[in-house]
């Protein structure tokens, strides 16, 4: 049963419950294709520390001959554990910023789509940056030992609580003004396909 066939009404708003699901569902099928594009984009940005090529050939290389195909999947957990909640966060704080500000959600204007949008954004980052940190710890390892635990563990012991939040300041700055944009943009290619269709 699909949820638009649960309320039947397409112009009525989905319950924030099942905005957070549609969310989290996104953030399982996007740590399918991000999980090992961030394994090889992080394995890049290190490896010249590590005295090794971070072209993508090289790196690509690399994982395959340590660990095969599967070496990929590196850091997909963490990935999963980022991305799930993060897009429930994401979804759900747009959607609320919607219901907030618009006398229609599911018509808003520009600037009340860029609001909303931004507001995702912050939303998602400001839950996921924990989470992003031990997941590029995990990626960025390339030792045996690159589990969750042992990533969280070293965290905590190197920086404390704080070492979970480097990075957050550029990470809210960049957020608003991306989502902004991406969510009045889908606001607009959205209401442009309704009068087509």
């Amino acid at each position: 049963m699909c949820i638009r066939d649960r309320y039947g009404d397409s112009a009525q708003s989905l319950p924030m419950m099942d905005v957070l699901i549609c969310g989290g569902s996104t953030g399982i099928f996007g740590t399918i294709v991000l999980g090992p594009a961030e394994l090889i984009k992080i394995q890049q940005q290190t490896a010249a520390s590590q005295g090794l090529d971070g072209s993508f050939t090289a790196v690509c290389k690399q994982i395959t001959a340590k660990h095969g195909v599967m070496g990929f999947t590196r850091g997909f957990s963490a990935t999963l554990m980022r991305d799930v909640p993060g897009s429930m966060a994401w979804f759900g704080a747009y959607e609320a910023t919607k219901q907030y500000l618009c006398e229609d959600p599911k018509k808003p204007t520009v600037v009340q789509a860029l609001v909303a949008g931004g507001c995702g954004g912050l939303g998602m980052w400001s839950f996921a940056i924990p989470l992003d940190t031990v997941k590029t710890r995990v990626q960025a390892s390339r030792g045996a030992n690159s589990s969750i635990p042992a990533a969280f563990s070293a965290i905590m012991r190197e920086s404390g609580i704080k070492g979970f939040y480097r990075g957050i300041g550029p990470a809210l700055l960049r957020a608003f003004p991306a989502n902004a944009a991406t969510f009045a943009a889908k606001e607009q290619s959205q209401a442009a396909l309704d009068k087509l269709f």
